[in-house]
């Protein structure tokens, strides 16, 4: 998939994702209100073991990244009016 600059707004939580695979894991998501979900992970950071997001979990947040796939790369948030 080809990396896109991308603006949205959602609900930030932390998820399980891979259930029941060897690759399950927690990970934070947001969740649009159009019901795409994204894995969230700072731009530069680690895929593992980087927390420096979980201030934002039970948020709501405008986000700005690169989307590839599921995957936000976060460069910068804002928490979302409402």
């Amino acid at each position: 998939m080809k990396p896109k600059q991308v603006e949205m707004e959602g609900h930030v939580s932390l998820s399980t994702v891979d259930y029941g695979s060897k690759s399950e894991r927690a990970v934070l998501t947001l969740k649009t209100a159009d019901g795409a979900t994204y894995v969230l992970r700072k731009d530069g950071a680690p895929a593992f073991g980087d927390h420096s997001l979980d201030p934002l979990i039970g948020g709501n947040f405008t986000v700005e990244g690169v989307a590839v796939g599921d995957l936000l790369l976060v460069q910068s948030w804002t928490h979302a009016e409402g």
